[in-house]
């Protein structure tokens, strides 16, 4: 879903009137003085809500290459050719799509202003603290992607309430702000530096009660378990931390896909960023 904002400041006419000319011609002969443009500019917001839509990328899709050796390939067809012919063809990887858990850029934002002195863009939590801020001088970019960050480097919240406003400032020096609607990401991942971290929102996953895993938690246990599989690269611990029981029974979901036991994980103390679902690092050692 999308939200359309258009804004159109009145332009603000101030004329002398109608005036009689200097030379008292006739009475009936007015002229208008002039017209000041004050100021004028029009803008369009517009929001992307991710991973509602999500931009499918086939540039890393599986290649096969048929590298035959044409000279087996007659012997094989040939009746009397050495049944210990093989034919072998090489393996592709391609790199996993990820349908459910939203990557960076979490969220985007849409925009097309003209003739703007300055703008900011403001992402607060749901208490109403600022979160992130994102400025420029001048016209803002067609589209502002926001990574998932706080502006001191702090990793959003899954499943979280946030909100934000766009402020426009008129090269004329007038200010208008649009406010949006509060939003969620009800799960992520990030790269951190040598890190990775896996956010999980707890109505995700869980029951209004927290007592039980929802259907669709088995999707989401395949992704974390694709994401631990092609993320780790040499030695590297996958760190996890949550604070409901019916979370254990999502890590051995993890644990199955991964054909591992559930001592794999470390457990690490539930932080803030923990406390309405799972959160997964994969940490160097």
């Amino acid at each position: 879903m999308r939200k359309l904002i258009i804004l159109f400041l009145s332009v603000l006419w101030t004329a002398g009137g109608f005036a009689q000319t200097s030379e008292k011609a006739d009475s009936s002969s007015n002229v208008l003085d002039d017209v000041v443009v004050q100021a004028q500019f029009k803008g369009v917001f517009e929001e992307d809500k991710l991973p509602l839509a999500t931009n499918f990328d086939y540039s890393n899709e599986t290649v096969i290459e048929n590298r035959v050796n044409w000279n087996s390939l007659a012997e094989v067809e040939n009746e009397t050719a050495s049944a210990e012919k093989e034919v072998i063809l090489p393996l592709h990887f391609s790199q996993p799509q990820f349908a459910q858990i939203q990557p960076a850029p979490v969220k985007a934002f849409r925009l097309k202003f003209e003739n703007l002195q300055r703008w900011q863009l403001n992402i607060t939590s749901g208490d109403g603290s600022q979160f992130r801020q994102i400025a420029g001088e001048g016209n803002p970019p067609e589209s502002i992607s926001w990574d998932g960050l706080s502006t001191n480097k702090d990793p959003l919240l899954a499943g979280r309430n946030y909100a934000y406003s766009f402020t426009a400032v008129d090269k004329a020096g007038n200010k208008r702000t649009f406010p949006g609607n509060s939003f969620q990401v009800p799960a992520f991942f990030l790269e951190l530096g040598d890190s990775l971290l896996i956010g999980l929102g707890q109505k995700t996953l869980f029951s209004d009660d927290g007592l039980r895993l929802l259907p669709g938690s088995i999707d989401y246990a395949r992704e974390v378990a694709t994401l631990i599989r092609y993320k780790m690269n040499g030695p590297q611990k996958v760190q996890v931390a949550f604070q409901t029981a019916t979370g254990e029974k999502f890590l051995q979901m993890v644990a199955d896909e991964l054909v591992v036991e559930k001592s794999f994980f470390a457990r690490i103390n539930p932080q803030e960023n923990s406390k309405n679902g799972l959160v997964f690092y994969i940490v160097p050692n």
